[in-house]
């Protein structure tokens, strides 16, 4: 192992270890916490790469020829990777709120922090090495992050993350364990998921059972915290997945993907004719009837009709990284049933990570980051049967894509899905290289 590979794995395996960082304010200041600690990682991983290289060009190791062939070497997703970077900083210089656009108005989501993501994409996809401890590693910090969540839904407060004024038990049902809110909760489980049971489909040797363990313990977390894009990305991402990761011959695979879109097509008939008590499945009931009302999807579809509103006077460049808080879309009210005012809500985010791109970097970021993500999931389905690291990774894209369609982008979680993306890609680039599992 040389030394980029070195610091690039280090990197991952800090990465897995800032999924337990909190400070002393606990969830209360989550944020913050997580925010300084990407920065720093991200800092010392680039520093690290830098000097490397700058070592390694005053000994004559590294000529220009080298950096010519490292771009000859970029494979079509990572050039696309980076046209969604340059469109950014595009859209950063050209945004109305440019003093916001840096660090991000609202959610930490600024220029900043999207340089971060695909910096480390890149460096990562070229030069790390995935080994089978990073697999012992997340599976250990995934029992401990999930204990905590279900300790935490059992009215105890374990690492004091609550505030002990209150009880543990009335902030569980919105903030848990080391992330904080559930809904990016779910959008980290949508990732590790996948790659759990993946691996066990794939791997050999008896020692896969004991992934078991922190498979069912994240199921049980998902569960607990009762998020719907979460169950939708760990469903339809399964589904979807089947034909393309399980080992068998092409006739075999056919077959699960037809027996797949079969029942998809047959719960698509069911839902459009009965209708269920469950709140979601009503919802989703209705929108299939034609049905599609403001408050469906937790708000959701009153905030993207806010979002479209506002949209066309920016559509190319959009406003900028994280400037939806200051862009000045309508507020949202609240009523009760007596028709009573009792809140007023300001649009910070879209809900969507797709339309979320759109409003803040426009439709050519938009089109790169979607281009780069098809041509990654492309790759995946060519590749997964040979490949047994595409296999896992692409596995954790897809179900992690399908939950974006509700959730947000946030520095919290997002880091692991620009690390899955980089390491599948890692796995492509890199074929001859032993399989990390």
């Amino acid at each position: 192992m040389n030394a980029y590979s070195f610091a690039a794995n280090t990197f991952i395996c800090l990465l897995m270890l800032y999924l337990l960082w909190f400070n002393s304010g606990g969830l209360t200041s989550i944020s913050s916490a997580k925010q300084y600690a990407f920065y720093s990682i991200c800092f010392l991983f680039f520093a690290s790469m830098f000097l490397i290289l700058l070592i390694e060009v005053l000994k004559g190791r590294r000529t220009l020829l080298d950096f010519r062939y490292f771009l000859k070497r970029m494979s079509f997703t990572q050039i696309l990777i980076g046209v969604y970077l340059l469109i950014t900083l595009i859209s950063s210089f050209l945004s109305p709120y440019r003093q916001y656009v840096l660090f991000g108005a609202s959610r930490c989501e600024g220029l900043l922090t999207i340089f971060c993501y695909c910096v480390s994409f890149f460096l990562i996809s070229q030069f790390a090495q995935p080994r089978k401890w990073m697999l012992w590693l997340l599976s250990a910090v995934m029992i401990v992050f999930c204990t905590i969540g279900i300790l935490q839904r059992m009215n105890y407060n374990p690492l004091l993350l609550y505030p002990l004024s209150d009880s543990p038990y009335n902030y569980s049902f919105t903030f848990i364990s080391t992330i904080g809110n559930i809904d990016y909760v779910a959008a980290f489980l949508c990732i590790v998921i996948p790659i759990l049971w993946v691996t066990m489909l794939r791997a050999s040797g008896k020692e896969r059972l004991f992934l078991l363990i922190p498979t069912i313990i994240s199921l049980f977390l998902l569960i607990l915290i009762d998020v719907a894009a979460g169950f939708v990305g760990i469903l339809f991402g399964t589904l979807l997945s089947l034909p393309v990761v399980i080992p068998s011959k092409r006739r075999t695979r056919r077959i699960i993907c037809c027996t797949v879109i079969s029942v998809i097509l047959i719960a698509m008939i069911l839902f459009h004719f009965l209708d269920y008590s469950n709140k979601t499945l009503h919802e989703f009931h209705e929108v299939l009837n034609g049905r599609i009302r403001n408050r469906y999807g937790s708000g959701r579809i009153r905030i993207w009709k806010r979002v479209f509103e506002k949209l066309p006077e920016r559509v190319w460049f959009g406003y900028g990284p994280d400037t939806m808080s200051v862009a000045g879309l309508r507020k949202i009210t609240f009523v009760n049933k007596n028709n009573v005012v009792v809140r007023v809500q300001n649009v910070d985010v879209a809900h969507n990570e797709y339309l979320n791109i759109l409003f803040h970097q426009g439709i050519f970021a938009l089109l790169a980051y979607l281009a780069a993500i098809f041509s990654a999931l492309k790759k995946w389905i060519r590749n997964a049967l040979k490949n047994p690291t595409a296999a896992i990774f692409g596995a954790a894209i897809l179900a992690y894509c399908i939950q974006a369609f509700f959730g947000i982008s946030q520095l919290i979680t997002a880091p692991f899905f620009w690390c899955a993306f980089a390491l599948f890609e890692n796995s492509l680039n890199n074929k001859n290289r032993p399989s990390c599992i």
